[in-house]
């Protein structure tokens, strides 16, 4: 009888006496955050529009629920574009935070305009932002406690008295702030400064 020939199966092993030659370091995507907590327009304006649809993201974060009443609670939302009439990314954030159930409260939104600029192969994306802040304190869940040093009972200087007749207070006001975004070939880097103009309320 003839043997039939039988396709003997290779296998690929590691030489360890074999030189690794490691891959050159491209930039082959675009740049994204992949960390716990990161809010991708709040770390860097200048990332509005650099997917290919409409983003959105949204995170919620509660700390102590089941602690203390004094909880604290942070909700962040946005979406973001890229926008062929403007020539760059376009994107709008809401921030809210919250504590004690209303006690303290800030309420935040956000406008942002990224446009995109090629010199030479390197992408520049350099972001404005503008911001409406909203704070409120709610007189009458503040005790007197609240406005103490609970080290030493001293009054804080900013709140040195409960006012009277007042059940809320509302502090509004204005910011601005700026972002650069340089995507290369090989890197990309990025900047993020916000509270340009120093924003203050009483």
């Amino acid at each position: 009888a003839q043997l039939e020939d039988v396709n003997k199966v290779e296998f690929d092993y590691e030489d360890p006496n074999k030189k690794k030659e490691y891959p050159i370091l491209l930039n082959l995507e675009d740049p994204y955050l992949n960390y716990n907590l990161a809010h991708t327009l709040e770390e860097n304006g200048s990332f509005a529009g650099s997917s290919e649809g409409i983003r959105g993201e949204f995170l919620y974060r509660t700390e102590w629920p089941s602690v203390t009443s004094e909880s604290y609670e942070s909700q962040i939302g946005s979406v973001d574009w890229q926008s062929k009439a403007l020539k760059g990314g376009v994107g709008v954030i809401v921030n809210r935070d919250m504590i004690g159930h209303g006690k303290l409260s800030s309420l935040s939104a956000s406008v942002l305009y990224a446009p995109k600029f090629i010199i030479k192969g390197v992408s520049l994306i350099p972001s404005f932002k503008y911001t409406f802040n909203n704070k409120s304190i709610n007189w009458d869940q503040v005790k007197t406690n609240d406005i103490k040093d609970p080290r030493n009972g001293v009054l804080y200087a900013s709140i040195p008295v409960l006012p009277e007749g007042v059940s809320t207070s509302n502090f509004i006001y204005h910011e601005f702030g700026f972002g650069m975004l340089v995507n290369a070939n090989k890197f990309y880097a990025g900047f993020q400064y916000d509270h340009v103009n120093a924003p203050s309320y009483k």
